[in-house]
Formats: structure tokens, sequence, C-alpha cells
């Protein structure tokens, strides 16, 4: 009796302290995780700035994981709270039916007030949690209706598809693709059914039957979802001059996006039920999380899919998600079909199978054949460049989400060795394209005040598609917080056989911050036509006739800064 007394004492100063450093760690870690997501999301307004993909990629990656990071831990934190709020929920619909409105409607209609507390009920399999699941779907079906349709419209989205996948060839590079192609083929039919066959085994070897015929169900329905929903919508890919991988059918919704979020997210939320451990609980999520992204990624990367097929995919596999969730969950509650339970034991099959299918991945996925993209479009013909001809050109640039920026104010006509040698000449680096690790180093050598002669530049955009040449000169202070640039893209026209090329250019006057966004980025001298008057003097054309193609006006670019021009562009001939 008196040892009882003793150890009941300690046990609960035990339990305390555990709880009180189960409470501080969970405290901290949803402090810096709003901190994080406020910080994030203030970030990803850089997005029509900074106009990289593969930047604003890592930027929403980086907010996915925040944010169900800080999901996972208002839900552990608020877990007794939320029982309290629940409780008295309860406590108030189970007195509901003593208003005297409310005895009203029952008298009218019998059945209705007993039916909606049946619904919350926690005692049967019809109640909260098929009732959360209807709502869940509801969602999710409302949001992938929405996008669905928007794309069958090509009314919201379709610039902005259109610019990120003409965007992808010129930021590809070798290591890159060897990275994208193994997620790309992790959620493939390949990948996925060695990994359903990996289960299978496993779960014949350890008697669990239930595992592979959960997962060979959710398969065999997203995939009867994706081909209905693909036949329905019929969006066409992406030019095939585009693509790096040989695909073929339509494209919305990405069947690769789908069945990622479908298996390896139930596979996430079998491993999530059954453990114990709350930090594996979040190292499933957040994994689970960062592969459905990679995979949904590497099918933009590789041109074969638009933005919006990903986001439709997601969105599709989220809802089927959810119903195959709320059926194991009123299973497990309520054992509804005895065979199907599952326990803790299917961690390891779940597990071994995985890192199965990870391994066939990782060896296969290195025979991926990359398609290398030519563009063959037959070009217009123009008979002379005059203000009726000017006119059926595309006059202004824009970022990457459409918003106009400045208008055109050089047309050039000749191949591109011409340009190129032109501008090299005239003491002019060809920029390298706006990869991840050249926008890095750019980063990196800004911030150090140093210079990098061949820095990329920001991608801007001219009827949807990114600029095809970038150049760019130092000044005087001979660091890249000071340049002259400019963005040269070729048209698909020609005149006298030659091509014909527009361009933008402006210089840059140094590092500070921005209007739009408060963060560094570049301001240009507002007097746009002063670098035009540079650049004609560089490549020694002091010729070249000044043809009219807007109006003079006041404008702003991507950043906010303010620029003026009297609307002409430089017409210079290459010979």
């Amino acid at each position: 009796m008196g040892e009882s007394s003793v150890v009941a004492p300690e046990q609960e100063r035990r339990s305390k302290t555990i709880g009180k450093k189960r409470t501080l760690w969970y405290s901290l870690t949803l402090a810096v995780t709003l901190l994080l997501t406020a910080l994030n999301v203030f970030l990803l307004r850089t997005f029509d700035v900074a106009g990289v993909p593969s930047i604003f990629a890592i930027l929403l990656l980086y907010q996915l994981l925040l944010v169900t990071l800080l999901i996972f831990s208002l839900f552990v934190l608020l877990r007794t709270p939320a029982r309290i709020v629940w409780s008295i929920v309860l406590s108030a619909l189970s007195g509901i039916h003593e208003n005297e409105y409310v005895q009203r409607a029952s008298r009218r209609v019998p059945s209705l007030v007993p039916w909606i507390q049946r619904r919350f009920t926690t005692d049967r399999p019809t109640g909260l949690v098929l009732t959360l699941g209807v709502i869940a779907v509801a969602v999710f079906g409302v949001l992938f209706t929405n996008v669905a349709r928007a794309v069958a419209s090509d009314a919201v989205y379709m610039g902005f598809d259109l610019r990120v996948v003409n965007l992808m060839p010129i930021i590809r590079t070798a290591g890159e693709s060897s990275f994208f192609a193994f997620f790309t083929f992790a959620a493939s039919y390949l990948g996925i059914i060695f990994f359903l066959g990996a289960l299978s085994a496993v779960a014949v070897w350890r008697r669990q039957w239930s595992l592979p015929v959960l997962f060979i169900a959710a398969y065999g329905i997203e995939a009867l979802c994706s081909e209905i929903s693909k036949n329905a919508i019929r969006r066409t890919r992406p030019d095939e001059t585009l693509r790096q991988l040989s695909v073929s059918g339509f494209s919305f919704p990405s069947g690769h996006a789908l069945a990622a979020t479908v298996i390896f997210g139930l596979l996430a939320y079998l491993v999530f039920r059954f453990t114990k451990s709350h930090l594996l609980k979040v190292l499933v999520v957040l994994l689970a999380v960062t592969l459905i992204t990679l995979v949904a990624m590497s099918r933009v990367y590789f041109a074969v899919h638009y933005p919006t097929d990903v986001l439709g995919g997601i969105l599709l596999g989220a809802l089927i998600l959810t119903v195959f969730i709320t059926v194991i969950e009123m299973n497990q509650r309520y054992r509804l079909v005895g065979w199907a339970q599952l326990d803790a034991s299917a961690i390891a099959s779940l597990c071994l199978a995985f890192v199965s299918m990870l391994a066939f991945t990782a060896i296969f996925s290195g025979f991926t054949h990359f398609e290398s993209p030519q563009a063959h479009a037959t070009p217009q013909h123009l008979s002379a460049l005059n203000s009726s001809t000017i006119q059926r050109l595309p006059h202004y640039s824009e970022t990457l989400t459409g918003v106009r920026m400045e208008p055109i104010n050089f047309i050039f006509v000749g191949n591109q060795t011409q340009i190129e040698d032109a501008f090299a000449a005239g003491g002019w680096y060809k920029a390298d394209p706006p990869t991840l690790a050249n926008t890095l180093q750019e980063l990196v050598t800004a911030a150090n005040n140093k210079q990098y002669l061949t820095a990329p530049v920001t991608p801007s955009y001219l009827d949807a598609k990114p600029q095809t040449l970038a150049f760019e000169k130092p000044t005087a202070t001979n660091t890249l917080q000071q340049r002259h640039h400019t963005r040269i893209w070729r048209l698909n026209v020609e005149l006298n056989g030659q091509p014909v090329w527009v361009a933008t250019a402006s210089l840059d006057q140094g590092i500070g911050i921005g209007s739009a966004i408060p963060l560094p980025t570049h301001h240009i001298d507002p007097n746009i036509d002063r670098e035009r008057e540079y650049i004609v003097q560089s490549l020694h054309a002091p010729t070249a006739p000044l043809v009219n193609v807007v109006d003079p006006q006041l404008g702003k670019n991507a950043s906010g800064d303010s620029f003026f021009t009297d609307g002409k562009a430089a017409l210079i001939q290459f010979h």
C-alpha cells in the first residue's frame, strides 16, 4: 500500500514532465512553422518578378512541407482542446431537439433532426467518419471541377501554361533531366506495377492479403478515372517540339501526378495510421508530399504536361485518396469486413515494397531516352517591314503570369550567327541560360558585388515565349549590379528569307529594394530609349532607322520600376 502511494506520485511527476516537454516542443514547432510559412508566402510573391520556375518550384515545395508540418503541429498541440470543443459541440447537438423551432421542424419532418444527429455520432459507420469523408470529397470534387472547366474553356490558365512549358527547353540540364527522370519513372506504369508486384509478393509471404487488394483497387480506380477525365476534356499535350520524352494520349489530368497522389498518399496514410512515433508520422507525411510534388514537377519539366494538368491530377488523386481513407477508417473503427482489417504489421510490408520500388526506379530510370526537341514551324513570309506589317508583330514583353511590361525597341533581320557576331564585336557577352545552377551563381555573385559577365537574365516573354537570346555588357563599375542588357526573341516570321527578331533593352543601374515587392532586385534606367541608342552605337549601326511600334507612353516593369519611351524601335538588317 505504502509502495504504491510512492510510485503513483513519481509516475505522475514523470508524466507531467514529459507532457510539458512535448507541449514546449510542439509550441516551438508551431511558432517556427508559422513564421517560416509567412516568410515563404512573402517570397512566393517574387514569382512574377523572378520568372524562374525552378526557383518557384523549390519555394512551392518548401511551402507545402511547411504547411504539412504546420497542420501536424496544430493537430498534436490542439488535440486536447479540440476534444473539449468537440465534446461541447456534441452536447449542444444533443440538446438541439429541445429548441421549440427544432421541435416544430421535427413535427413537420420527424426524421430530419434524428438523421442530422446520426451524421455526427461516433458509434456507427454512417456517422462522423462518413460525414467528414463526404465533405472532403465534395471539396476536392469542386476544386477539380473548377480547374477542369477552366482548362476546357482555355479561358484562365492557358497563357500561364504556355509560358511555363515554352521555358522548359532552355532551362534543362543533363543532371536535372536525370534527376527528374527518376521521379517520373517512379509514378509511371512500370514503377507502380513493380510496387504492386513487390507488395503482393511480400503480402503472400506475410499473409496480409488485404494490402495488395487495397492498392490494386486504388490503382485500378485512379487509372479508370484518369481515362474518363482525359477523354472528357480531350486536351492536347504541349507541342512536341518542346517535349523531352515521347508520350501519347491526352494531357489533362496528368496520370503520373494522379497515380503518385493516390498510391504514395495511401501508403503514407497507412504508415501514419499505424505508427505511434510522432517523428515517423512527420517524416512519412513530408516524404509523401515531397515525392508527389517532384513527380508533378517532372511532368512539367519534360513538357509532357502543362502545370494545370498536374494540378488537376493532384486534385483528382486527392479525391480518390479521400474515398479510400474514409472507407478504411470506417472498416478499422467498425469492423465492417473482417478479413480487410489492417494493423501495424502492414508498415513493414509497405516499407519493404516501397524501398524495392525505389531501387527498381533508380536502376531503370537511368535508361530513359531523352528526345532532342527541334522547332519545325513553317514561318510567315513578309514582303516588307512597314507600318502595316509591323502592327502584325507582337509588341510588348510580359511576365510569366502575363503582366505587360516594356514594348519592343529593336527589330533585327538576319540569322542567329550574324546577331551573335555583331554583339560580340560590340563588346557584348551572350547570357547563360537561366538554369537553377546559373541563377543561384548569379545571386551569390551579386551578393558579393562581383562580376559574372555571362550571368543569366530573368526570363521575359513575348507572345508566351521566353527570349531566344540575351546579351549583356558591363558598365565602368564592372560588377553584376550594373549592366547593359537586351532580350531578343526570334519570331516565326521571315523577310526575304531572313529570320525576323524583336528585342527589348534596358540598363540595370544597380540593386535595390523593388517597389512591386520589397526585396533586392535590379533597378533599371527609366529612359529605355537611351539604352536603345547605346546599343545602336555599340553595334556600329548609326543609320538604323526608327520605326513606330506603339504610342509614346509611361509604364512599369515586373519589379515595379517606371520607364518611359517614344514607342519606336530601331530596325537593323544584317547582310
